[in-house]
């Protein structure tokens, strides 16, 4: 069986589980529905690898080859293949864009089950069927050039698209408590379709109360778990989902943070790539270098020292 038959075989599946209503087969359906998609993505892989490569471009472990013409190859090794993570850097070393977002969503979900028992909401599984309505018609329709009615069969296909639509529905009335509110950056207003729960990152999040303008003001609640909330609390969330692959990549390679603690309001909502707050709008000024050096300071060296960078920091504790 096709890489492809695999992926369609999981997502049907994880569609008749999800159907059945049966919270112990909830579990089931979330895996069968992450698996299929992931299975999709490395059909796309499979396609784009290089003819007598071994599917390089979904195995775990490429080698280099020399061949008999003297050129190099590389050719894929083992049965192991890539996971999420590295699915995601094959799809961008091929210049291929794509929204990753709702398949991280997906993920926390199924992490959030236990012993085989769904212990979410149903208003947190049918946003996971959203989600996964959004991925698989972008990965059939547009990356792999199919018929998702076709390719799914019209049963399936159609509790996709009508899980999704419900939810939809919840999410738009969510949205028009918000509708007034005057973000304070550019960054933020960007983000205000999607603000999500600190709790469940469920993005059914709602303003109680009179409307306001002011963003610092909101009474934010999640539809989906009963969580309550700050403004700033959400706007964390996000940018943590948002940049969530960067964040790990950074980590693993050794770089910066893409987002930080402000040393204004002490949000984790500071974006590097902005250079500014997105809850309070601090910047760092341009004039923040060490008094002894010279040195630009860095977001870190700021917070903590003001006016020295961290060696000079350093000297002079080390003086006193």
């Amino acid at each position: 069986m096709s890489i492809l038959n695999n992926a369609v075989a999981s997502i049907q599946v994880g569609v008749e589980d999800y159907c059945s209503r049966d919270p112990r087969r909830m579990l089931s359906a979330l895996r069968n529905l992450y698996a299929g998609i992931l299975l999709l993505a490395k059909a796309y892989l499979s396609r784009q690898s290089p003819v007598d490569s071994n599917e390089a471009l979904i195995k775990e472990r490429v080698k280099l080859i020399r061949r008999a013409d003297g050129q190099l190859s590389a050719v894929g090794v083992g049965k192991k293949t890539v996971d999420a993570r590295q699915i995601q850097r094959r799809f961008a070393d091929l210049g291929m864009p794509f929204n990753w977002k709702p398949l991280e969503k997906i993920r926390e979900i199924r992490n959030n089950t236990e012993h085989y028992y769904f212990a979410g909401t149903e208003d947190q599984l049918r946003e996971a069927m959203h989600d996964a309505h959004l991925l698989v018609h972008d990965l059939i329709g547009t990356i792999l050039g199919e018929d998702p009615i076709v390719l799914l069969g019209k049963p399936c296909w159609d509790v996709l698209l009508e899980e999704s639509a419900i939810y939809e529905s919840e999410a738009q009335k969510c949205r028009k408590t918000l509708e007034v509110v005057q973000w304070p950056t550019e960054r933020a207003e960007e983000a205000s379709e999607y603000l999500c729960c600190p709790a469940c990152a469920s993005k059914l999040v709602r303003h109680n109360g009179p409307a306001t303008t002011d963003a610092a003001s909101l009474d934010l609640s999640c539809v989906a778990c009963g969580a309550k909330f700050d403004y700033q609390q959400s706007l964390s969330a996000l940018l943590n989902n948002i940049y969530f692959a960067e964040a790990h990549f950074a980590m693993t390679d050794g770089d910066e943070a893409p987002v930080e603690r402000c040393p204004n309001c002490g949000g984790d909502t500071y974006v590097r790539e902005d250079a500014t707050c997105a809850y309070c709008g601090f910047k760092l000024p341009e004039d923040a270098r060490c008094l002894v050096c010279n040195h630009p300071l860095s977001l870190e060296e700021f917070e903590q020292f003001a006016h020295l960078c961290g060696y000079h920091a350093h000297q002079a504790a080390k003086d006193d």
